[in-house]
This record gives C-alpha cells, sequence and structure tokens, in this order.
C-alpha cells in the first residue's frame, strides 16, 4: 500500500514554512541594521574623540585651531575621510560616508541621509530626522 501526502498536509507545510521564513529574515533584516547603527556610533566617537585630541594638542603648541578634517574631494567615492585626525581614515562611499562641503559630511544609512557638520572643534548632527537622537 502507498502512502503520500494530502494536497492540506502539503499545502499546510508550506504555509508554517513561509511564517516560519518570514518571521525569520525580518529580525535578520532588524539585526544588521542595529549592527550598522552600532558601527556608526563606534566611528563618529571616534571622530569626536580625535577632535579632542587635535584641538588638545593645538593648544598646547599655541596654535589657536585646526581647520578641516581631511583634503578629501566634495562628493567623490574613495576619498580618504577625517584622515587629519584619524589613524585609519574612512573611506568614502555612496553607501556610508561622503563629504558634502568642506565642514559638512553626510552619513547613507539605509536610504537615509544624516548630516554631520565640523564646527568650533566639534562634530554634531544636524539632520532634523530621529536618526539623529542615535547619534548624540
Amino acid at each position: 500500500m502507498k502512502r503520500s501526502f494530502s494536497l492540506i498536509e502539503v499545502i499546510f507545510t508550506i504555509t508554517i514554512l513561509a511564517i516560519i521564513t518570514t518571521l525569520i529574515s525580518s529580525n535578520f533584516s532588524n539585526l544588521f541594521t542595529n549592527v550598522d547603527i552600532n558601527k556608526y556610533k563606534f566611528q563618529i566617537e571616534q571622530i569626536r574623540s580625535s577632535i579632542k585630541t587635535m584641538k588638545t594638542k593645538t593648544l598646547l603648541i599655541n596654535k589657536t585651531s585646526f581647520d578641516n578634517l581631511d583634503d578629501a574631494k566634495i562628493d567623490k567615492e574613495n576619498e580618504k575621510l577625517f584622515s587629519s585626525i584619524l589613524k585609519t581614515p574612512i573611506i568614502s562611499s555612496k553607501n556610508s560616508w561622503m563629504k558634502s562641503n568642506d565642514k559638512i559630511y553626510i552619513l547613507n544609512l539605509n536610504n537615509n541621509k544624516v548630516k554631520f557638520e565640523y564646527k568650533n572643534n566639534s562634530f554634531m548632527c544636524i539632520s532634523k530626522n530621529n536618526l539623529c537622537k542615535e547619534f548624540r
């Protein structure tokens, strides 16, 4: 006697697998977003810490301030960003950091643009979106 699955059993199994796959994939996308945010939080803290270090160094040598964070070209990929303050610069990319002008940098995080400005020896988020709260 042959034993096989009925159509109802196959449909039920496929439905359960689809539900499980949907739940797992949504959890993974949230996990990757959190990993990206934490990575950029770390980079921003590195930048801010390096600015404070450079500010201290310039004060010790009786210089008023330092003007720029790097010599990268504006809106160009594969440029070394923050090379004046970081030992390992961040490479510009359309999917992460880009230099917008001499004092403004844009972080592209999951198609959300977050603007940062270097002004008065500080690196602050100037965007008007909720992501700025993440990077304070």
